[in-house]
C-alpha cells in the first residue's frame, strides 16, 4: 500500500479492507460513539482505545464480506466516508437494540407466566393453555399478519424499566401474543413472539439507510415506512442487492421485461435469462412466497433508483 492512500484508493488498488479502511473506521468509531453519545461498552466506564478497536472489530465479524462488497460499490471517497461511519453506527444500534430486545423478552416471558391463558413448553416455547402442544407452524408473514390485525390494544411509551407493568400495556402485549399463538395453531418459541410484539409495536426501529441521514447516495427513506410491510420490503430488498453482481445490479430494475434486460446488458437472450435466473434464486434465498418474492423486488427497485447515475 502507497503512503498516504486513502481508503477509497486502497479499496480501488487492492480489492481489500487493509490498513487504510481499518484506521478510517476506527477514526469514524470515535466520531461516531461521540457525536451520537453511545454508551460505552459493559464494563467499560467510557469509551478508549481497547474499546473503540474492538468495536471495530466488531463491525468486521459482523459484516464481513458484504461491508466490503459494499465498499467497494461506492464511487467516491466521500461514500466510502458515509459507509463507514453508518456501518459503525448500526452496529451500535444493533447492539443496543440486542440489549433492548432481551429485556423485552424476560418481561413478555414473564407476562404469560403469569397468565393462566398461556402455558410454557419444553424449548423455550409458549402455548395456549388446552392447545396444541406441538410446534406451531414457522411461516413469520402469517404470524405477523396476526398480530397487526388485533386492534383496539395500545402500550405505554417508553416502557418503564422496573416496577409494575401498566395494565393497558399488559393487556397489548399479552392479547398480541395470544393471537399469534393461536394464528401458529401451536406453541411459538419466545424469541418469535418477542420479535413479533416488538415490530407489532415498533419498540425496535431498525436502521434503513444505507449510509447516513444527512442525504446521501444510496439512502432508503429514512422516516417510518407507511407500514411494517414496506419496512420488511426495504430491509430485504437492500440484503439482496448486496449480493448483487454488476450484471445483476443493472439488470435488477427491468426484471419484468427480458428484452430491456438485454439491451442494458447488451447482451443475447441466453446471457439475459441467466442474469434474471441468478437474480431471482438470490430474492428466493430471503423469500419464499411468490407474493413475497415480488415485494422484495419492489424492494430492491426502491433502493436502486436512489442511486446516483453510473460514471461514464
Amino acid at each position: 500500500m502507497g503512503v498516504g492512500m486513502s481508503a477509497f484508493e486502497e479499496l480501488n488498488a487492492t480489492a481489500e479492507f487493509g490498513v487504510a479502511c481499518y484506521q478510517l473506521f476506527l477514526d469514524k468509531a470515535k466520531q461516531v460513539t461521540r457525536r451520537y453519545n453511545f454508551p460505552p461498552p459493559e464494563g467499560s466506564r467510557a469509551w478508549d482505545d481497547d474499546a473503540w478497536h474492538e468495536l471495530v472489530q466488531d463491525v468486521l465479524a459482523t459484516k464481513g464480506k458484504t461491508l466490503i462488497l459494499a465498499l467497494m460499490a461506492c464511487a467516491t471517497e466521500d461514500q466510502v466516508e458515509r459507509l463507514a461511519a453508518t456501518a459503525i453506527r448500526n452496529i451500535l444500534r444493533d447492539q443496543a437494540k440486542s440489549t433492548e430486545l432481551g429485556k423485552l423478552r424476560r418481561r413478555v416471558e414473564g407476562l404469560l407466566d403469569d397468565d393462566a391463558r398461556f402455558v410454557g413448553h419444553p424449548g423455550d416455547r409458549w402455548g395456549i393453555s388446552g392447545g396444541p402442544r406441538s410446534v406451531g407452524t414457522q411461516e413469520l408473514e402469517k404470524l405477523q399478519f396476526a398480530a397487526r390485525r388485533v386492534s383496539g390494544v395500545a402500550i405505554t411509551l417508553p416502557l418503564n424499566a422496573g416496577g409494575p407493568t401498566p395494565a393497558n400495556t399488559v393487556a397489548a402485549l399479552t392479547t398480541v401474543a395470544y393471537a399469534v399463538i393461536e394464528a401458529a395453531e401451536g406453541t411459538v418459541s419466545i424469541q418469535t413472539l418477542t420479535a413479533i410484539v416488538a415490530e407489532r409495536f415498533s419498540l425496535l426501529v431498525t436502521p434503513t439507510s444505507l449510509y447516513d441521514e444527512e442525504g446521501a447516495a444510496f439512502v432508503v427513506p429514512s422516516e417510518r415506512p407507511d407500514s411494517a410491510d414496506a419496512a420488511v420490503e426495504l430491509r430485504l430488498g437492500y440484503e439482496v442487492w448486496l449480493r448483487l453482481d454488476e450484471a445483476e445490479r443493472a439488470a435488477v430494475r427491468c426484471l419484468d421485461n427480458l428484452a430491456d434486460v438485454q439491451r442494458v446488458l447488451r447482451c443475447g437472450r441466453r446471457e439475459a435469462i441467466a442474469v434474471v435466473d441468478r437474480i431471482q434464486r438470490k430474492i428466493g434465498e430471503v423469500a419464499t412466497d411468490p407474493d413475497a418474492q415480488r415485494a422484495v423486488a419492489s424492494g430492491i427497485v426502491a433502493i436502486v433508483t436512489t442511486l446516483p447515475p453510473a460514471a461514464n
